[in-house]
């Protein structure tokens, strides 16, 4: 199966807004569960996990909360669906590793999805644009309650739910918000923001998630613990954080406004040379000048270019997304070639 067609439209995540909703791009409540009657996917066998998989893609798909759903299996699914479904944040980087037995379920309008045999049997993720954290978890506890209703999930009184990795026993939630933060980072704040955030028992990594780089100066901000707190108090403390980060970065736009406007303008105008001129454009130059002309546009600095033409090309300029635009696989020089060529096109014709 192929998964094409959704390169062709924008991820419902990824909106334009503003005042925090600028900051705040997107919210996410993430449910580990395993069914009791398996071994965790990491122990079971190949059968095992294949039962699973038909198991809860059965369930799944016959819930109201998922229709109309999409299912798949990464054992049919080459490299570039893969990495357009990672790049739509429809499923994780270590389900993208995963062969036979694995795979996914997930709501057309891309803002749930359930993962199934990654580390755990099963990963329920709901995905909203800004900040709705609120709005996310009570998408997902009726989603829980669904599948929990049909499929008898690990748990233990004393503990909570089960999982593979001790990190997330006991709620098995995994709460975050992705912030935009460039004034934060342009201003050298950010590296004692984060070390404070995770003094107070929260992550920060980057966009996609534990173990990748913040690029594009996006960061997730999340929960670290899930055992000892209920949902709803781990979900105020994040809200608190989420707050102080976005009224730090607020602060820090405006400091840059007022006191350092020439090298704010210095650092837009840049960006915005790359990606007008540029022949050769990588993934990560590409994200970064994105998001210097996202700050632009914000600050207010660039009036022919909208939030709406950022977020397009931000999608665009991916492996995934940019290799169905071209029709075929490329390798990565000529993938750098075509990115700059269609930013190129884009900004002139936004701007022209």
């Amino acid at each position: 199966m192929t998964y094409h067609t959704l390169a062709r439209r924008p991820v419902p995540w990824l909106c334009d807004g503003r005042g925090p909703q600028e900051i705040a791009i997107s919210s996410r409540i993430r449910l580990a569960r395993n069914l009791d009657a398996y071994p965790f996917p990491g122990r079971a066998s190949p059968k095992a996990r294949q039962e699973v998989l038909g198991i809860v893609q059965e369930v799944a798909t016959r819930l109201d909360s998922m229709r109309p759903a999409v299912c798949g299996d990464m054992a049919e699914m080459g490299e570039v669906d893969r990495s357009l479904l990672l790049e739509r944040r429809l499923v994780s980087k270590e389900l993208c590793g995963r062969g036979a037995g694995s795979g996914f379920v997930y709501r057309a309008d891309e803002s749930v999805s359930v993962m199934i045999n990654e580390e755990d049997h099963i990963r329920v993720q709901v995905l909203l644009p800004h900040l709705q954290l609120g709005e996310a978890w009570r998408v997902a506890v009726v989603l829980d309650r669904a599948l929990g209703a049909l499929v008898r999930f690990a748990f233990e009184p004393r503990l909570g739910f089960l999982t593979a990795c001790p990190t997330n026993v006991g709620t098995g939630l995994r709460a975050s918000v992705m912030l935009h933060l460039p004034a934060l980072v342009l201003s050298g704040q950010i590296q004692a923001m984060a070390q404070a955030a995770r003094k107070l028992r929260f992550g920060v990594r980057g966009m996609l998630g534990e173990g990748t780089e913040a690029v594009a100066n996006l960061f997730q901000i999340s929960n670290q613990s899930t055992l000892g707190e209920s949902e709803d108090q781990i979900l105020r403390r994040l809200d608190v954080m989420i707050d102080r980060f976005v009224a730090e970065e607020q602060n820090a736009r405006l400091r840059l406004a007022r006191l350092e406007r020439v090298r704010l303008c210095d650092h837009v105008a840049r960006a915005h040379a790359v990606l007008r001129e540029s022949y050769i454009l990588s993934s990560k130059e590409a994200l970064n000048s994105l998001s210097a002309v996202r700050f632009g546009v914000e600050m207010g600095m660039l009036s022919r270019l909208t939030q709406a033409t950022v977020n397009r090309l931000s999608l665009a300029v991916l492996p995934g997304h940019l290799q169905v635009e071209r029709g075929s696989p490329l390798d990565v020089p000529d993938r750098d070639v075509a990115r700059a060529e269609l930013v190129r096109a884009e900004l002139r014709a936004a701007e022209a």
